[in-house]
């Protein structure tokens, strides 16, 4: 069985929304975070808007340091076991996703994995503070050989 050199390759790696604007790519598919690649990501924050239509519902994340649109395909079949309707503005939510570069305006956004509802007032510090310690304490250590 072959191992993947590089762990963060399909992981949702813990970002804040202006690393995800700001973090080189080489082609617009392949993102990196310091030396190491990243395809998935992971943020925490409010409802900005949302936008429903018949194929997709797209709805924008605020984390204090930025917005993103994140994207929801309907008619993916990934999405079949995933809630199909979009979350209430003003809500905490945690979004996994791929990071990609938006076909109709050249800017980066979330293909939607999972979106979570969150409850706990809390999250948002919880998260912020769990980034920090993985930018500090296990990002730099990942380097591709």
């Amino acid at each position: 069985m072959r191992r993947c050199a590089n762990p963060l390759l399909y992981a949702n790696v813990k970002l804040f929304v202006c690393q995800l604007h700001s973090i080189p790519s080489n082609d617009d598919k392949m993102f990196f975070l310091g030396d190491v690649p990243v395809t998935h990501a992971e943020i925490v924050g409010v409802v900005v808007s949302v936008v429903v239509k018949d194929s997709f519902f797209k709805f924008a994340v605020d984390d204090g340091t930025g917005v993103v649109m994140c994207i929801v395909w309907l008619n993916d079949a990934k999405h079949a076991h995933s809630s199909t309707s979009a979350p209430p503005l003003g809500a905490l939510v945690s979004v996994c996703g791929k990071v990609k570069i938006s076909r109709y305006c050249s800017r980066r956004e979330l293909s939607v994995d999972t979106v979570a509802l969150l409850d706990d007032p809390d999250a948002e510090s919880l998260f912020w503070l769990e980034t920090l310690q993985m930018h500090r304490a296990v990002y730099p250590t990942l380097t591709t050989s």
